[in-house]
């Protein structure tokens, strides 16, 4: 029999998967428990702490309770049993978490593989990963403490969701129920939300939110079960027990806390459900999840809820605290100098998000005198794109490299700094980079710029605009006009070269075009055509030289993005971030004009 070590805790050299995977197993590693006493447990003993703050359960159900073992290591599983005496069916299992792909460039946290496994088989206690202990509850188990060996696991009971319903229906005057959906159940049908919930109904830790949504957290009809036995049965279970007690119990929690709010106020309860699943409509795209983000604060706000100490007006007092922490809108720079077409100068785009059930009017505004703004209807829960001028001196003496814009949600407001100008292209060339992930939810509902932007270490990408070719100009035989280079960093002994690739977009953003280059030295664009490409690669990193077209330019300037699409699949951009369904990213405007070719020294 395989003996865990004396201490199990969840080791990952990977943050951000470090911090899902403890979402997945509602653990909380950096409080220390509450439960079982405290200090390091005395020699010869083994001691089980319970890692929750607080461990809420419902009697007749499964419990799922995260531990960390402590003292001597276990040679068999603990016994469980109640405060009278009674012995509960229990076992000890390690949850191991299995990577499954980057840790970045996604809109929601990944949802890493969980493997369940045994107490007693090879590899438990082996790797990132948690220990869980189950135990069947009885039905009349309320009120009574747990033995998880020797250490005392105080036990705060809630009531079954199932039998919930007729109390706080009796001390409502509504007709609605806590259950009722808090969205439309059409949204469902929306093909770009239903890919982004789709992991959830695959996650213990958040299959709450899925049902939420779906069904507004209805307890299911079923019969009492003491057991893991059984509960894979019924539809949308997990495959596994373990993890299916796990999101049951995450579920029944959820179930209570919004039943005994609804009691208390079942608008600001019905406003709650919303928030906790709010999605926001891109028009042309979809509807995507702009919840709350899975952390402490969420953690919290359910503590309170199943507190049965805690007041009614106590509950609402939190509840709209928690609500009014919550961003109203969000803004985020789409192309800061677009096309200037028929303008004397370029325009920049932003897009607004309103994060609230109630409708608005935004607007552009800079800090100088200028026009009226265009006031524009802003749908709640909804987007649009806003394209406008910020104000620029002009006086030459007090002209500055940046300048600002203004953008107005309602009463919220928030402003960029944007280029006064377009770019510059001289000797040796335009610097570009470094290629940046899509928006993530929680950077993007912040406004954090740079939160989650990096694509990772050994994966960084950044190039060079140039009319200067691999070798200098008369180093090899290489046409005349303007070249990019590109320098792609890779780990390629843990990735699949084949699916690398990096996309030139040319021109305005929606009717441009597109140049492909791949490590092996191919080129294509849109046309089919072929492109002039020189590449060199090496272990670390890969290098491409692309010929762009010669009529690249347009009349007032270039305009120019870069992608890369890197052997783990993940997608970075330059000059701006994107929104991960976003197709075509917005372009960076260049002066080609101020190229002088007799100080242009040679290529790298």
């Amino acid at each position: 029999m395989r003996k865990p070590s004396r201490v199990r805790s969840f080791t990952s050299r990977h943050p951000a998967r470090r911090c899902v995977a403890l979402l997945l197993l509602a653990l909380v590693l950096c409080l220390p428990a509450c439960a079982g006493g405290s200090g390091p447990a005395p020699p010869g003993f083994t001691t089980y702490r319970p890692l929750e703050p607080r461990v809420d359960a419902v009697a007749g159900a499964v419990l799922a309770l995260p531990l960390r073992i402590e003292g001597d290591a276990p040679t068999r599983e603990p016994d469980v049993r109640l405060d009278d005496g009674r012995r509960l069916p229990a076992r000890l299992w390690w949850v191991a978490v299995e990577p499954d792909g980057p840790d970045v460039g996604h809109w929601l946290p990944p949802t890493p593989r969980l493997r369940v496994i045994p107490f007693a088989e090879p590899g438990a206690g082996v790797g990132p990963g948690a220990w869980v202990l189950t135990a069947g509850l009885p039905r009349d188990a309320f009120g009574a403490g747990l033995w998880v060996a020797r250490t005392r696991v105080p036990m705060q009971w809630l009531p079954d969701p199932r039998l919930l319903l007729r109390e706080v229906r009796a001390e409502s005057a509504t007709s609605e129920t806590p259950w009722d959906r808090p969205a439309p159940p059409t949204l469902l049908d929306d093909p770009l939300l239903r890919a982004q919930l789709a992991p959830f109904a695959r996650d213990p830790a958040r299959r709450w939110r899925h049902r939420l949504l779906a069904d507004g957290l209805e307890p299911p009809d079923e019969p009492y079960r003491p057991g893991l036995e059984g509960l894979t049965e019924a539809p949308g279970s997990l495959a596994d027990p373990v993890l299916e007690a796990i999101a049951r119990q995450g579920e029944a929690r959820w179930r209570v806390g919004l039943a005994w709010l609804w009691r208390a106020d079942p608008a600001l309860a019905q406003r709650l459900k919303r928030r906790l699943v709010a999605t926001v409509d891109f028009p042309g795209e979809g509807h995507a999840p702009a919840w709350p983000d899975d952390g402490p604060a969420i953690d919290e706000l359910r503590r309170v809820l199943t507190d049965p100490d805690v007041t009614p007006e106590t509950r609402r007092r939190r509840v709209r605290q928690f609500l009014e922490s919550e961003p109203e809108r969000a803004a985020w720079l789409i192309e800061a100098l677009g096309p200037i077409g028929v303008r004397a100068t370029p325009t920049a785009t932003i897009g607004l998000a309103n994060l609230t059930d109630t409708a608005t009017l935004a607007w552009l505004e800079a800090p100088g005198p200028g026009a009226a703004p265009v006031l524009t209807p802003l749908s709640a829960w909804g987007t649009i794109e806003l394209s406008g001028e910020p104000d620029r001196p002009t006086d030459p003496l007090a002209r500055t490299e940046r300048v600002e814009l203004g953008v107005q949600g309602g009463r919220w407001g928030t402003s960029f700094r944007l280029p006064n100008e377009a770019l510059g292209v001289t000797p040796p060339g335009l610097a570009f980079g470094p290629l940046e992930t899509p928006w993530s939810a929680r950077a993007w509902r912040r406004g954090e710029t740079t939160q989650d932007a990096s694509p990772g270490e050994g994966w960084a990408s950044a190039g060079l605009v140039s009319r200067v070719g691999p070798g200098g100009e008369a180093g090899r035989d290489w046409p005349p006009g303007w070249t990019l280079y590109i320098e792609c960093a890779w780990l390629r002994d843990t990735a699949h070269p084949e699916r690398e690739s990096v996309t030139v977009h040319l021109g305005p953003r929606g009717f441009g075009r597109w140049v492909r280059v791949f490590p092996d030295g191919r080129g294509e664009d849109q046309d089919g055509r072929g492109v002039r490409v020189l590449t060199e690669r090496s272990e670390a990193r890969w290098r491409a030289w692309v010929a762009l077209p010669s009529d690249w330019a347009q009349p007032g300037g270039a305009l120019l993005a870069v992608e890369r699409l890197d052997a783990r699949g993940v997608r970075t951009t330059w000059p701006h971030r994107v929104l991960p369904w976003q197709t075509d990213p917005g372009r960076a405007l260049l002066d080609l004009e101020r190229w002088d070719p007799l100080s242009a020294p040679d290529a790298p």
